[in-house]
């Protein structure tokens, strides 16, 4: 049996986070939620599985989403990020490769179509390796 794809879900607004889990849970991913920028950091530390983080740009606190995402690709470079907003717009230099923005509102299968185009252009099993050489 293979295992189904991880997905980190960051969102502080509880509703979306949850809507976005079931869409994605219905469609054979699992998912790990985080409510900000400072728990999925450690999520991303604990959890070499993960293998796209999807993220707000705008949350109380820090790291705001594009902050995240450097991190991520930091520490994780092989692995997809998708960032959304409602509000803000990447600006030059704010999306590294591998990165990729949807606004808000968006739909459940642009939600998935997306989800699945960055999973498929990632390279396949890097993402435990490139954790493990941190630990």
């Amino acid at each position: 049996m293979t295992a189904k794809p991880v997905i980190l879900i960051v969102e502080d607004d509880e509703l979306i986070r949850m809507l976005v889990a079931e869409i994605l849970r219905e469609n054979e991913f699992d998912v790990v939620e985080a409510a900000n920028g400072g728990a999925a950091m450690v999520v991303v530390l604990k959890r070499p599985e993960i293998g796209c983080v999807f993220t707000d740009v705008r949350m109380p606190g820090e790291p705001d989403g594009f902050t995240l995402a450097k991190y991520v690709r930091r520490i994780r470079p092989d692995c997809p990020i998708v960032l959304t907003s409602g509000h803000a717009r990447p600006q030059p230099g704010d999306l590294d490769q591998g990165t990729c923005f949807v606004s808000k509102p968006y739909s459940g299968s642009q939600l998935l179509t997306l989800i699945n185009s960055v999973m498929a252009t990632a390279p396949a099993g890097q993402a435990a390796a490139s954790i493990a050489r941190l630990q």
